[in-house]
């Protein structure tokens, strides 16, 4: 999908300037392929109905996040060994070195489309993806920092993500205080259950394999657990003291 988008900047630009009245998106970071920033892009995600979306690329992992009306997701992220950033990276020159954490194209199907959804449980009714307004996106040279509300003001989110770490908190827009009432978890098209990679879920890691290669997302503030009631290995991320913050860059 974003490698459609980033075929060509012109298309986005115009796109954008449909959107949001502002042809220059909120984009930062070092596009030399030096390897000393990240790169962080804007796009439309045209699956979303035309909402925002951002993309988020470092040296150890990329990060798509789609705004759609049915809720808030993570419709790819993926881990890489340190190297240096291409100018542009996208899915034809990612290479082997890329491991999925969720891979929104070929874990989806017909029926379900596959993400790392923000989830809520409401007492009496159950589970829901979180609603949620546009976000508000500040760039930098080497992170990003995204803050936004959900759709009935029950709570507000920021999250920051660098090199090697994504940190997400939730609070109270009220009294500031944070709140758990919230969680991420990964959805997956039931069919594709052999696909997913995870092999090791324990509270503060989620371990999978690529071939021959093991890899390890690990959890620094939050737990991770599995999702019982789903045929696919798939997992939720729960948030201690309002905040999840995952780290990328140890690989192994």
């Amino acid at each position: 999908m974003f490698s459609r988008l980033l075929a060509g900047t012109s298309a986005i630009a115009a796109m954008l300037a449909l959107c949001f009245g502002n042809p220059a998106s909120a984009a930062g970071g070092n596009e030399q392929g030096d390897g000393s920033a990240s790169t962080v892009r804007c796009g439309v995600d045209t699956m979303a109905g035309l909402r925002p979306a951002i993309r988020f690329d470092s040296r150890y992992y990329l990060a798509d996040m789609a705004w759609q009306d049915a809720g808030v997701r993570f419709s790819e992220l993926r881990m890489f060994d340190d190297r240096p950033l291409p100018a542009v990276r996208t899915a034809d020159n990612q290479g082997a070195e890329g491991y999925a954490v969720m891979d929104g194209q070929r874990w989806s199907s017909p029926q379900r489309q596959a993400g790392i959804y923000f989830m809520e449980s409401i007492p009496g009714v159950g589970l829901h993806t979180v609603k949620c307004k546009d976000p508000k996106i500040d760039a930098g040279d080497s992170s990003a920092s995204l803050q936004w509300d959900d759709l009935y003001g029950y709570r507000s989110f920021r999250m920051h993500m660098d090199e090697g770490s994504m940190t997400i908190e939730a609070y109270d827009p009220a009294t500031g205080e944070p709140t758990d009432n919230w969680f991420l978890s990964l959805i997956a098209a039931r069919e594709k259950s052999e696909e997913l990679p995870f092999t090791v879920i324990i509270p503060q890691r989620i371990s999978a394999t690529s071939g021959r290669n093991q890899y390890s997302v690990d959890i620094a503030q939050g737990t991770v657990a599995l999702n019982q009631e789903d045929t696919p290995p798939a997992f939720s991320i729960y948030p201690d003291g309002g905040k999840i913050m995952l780290v990328f860059e140890n690989k192994d």
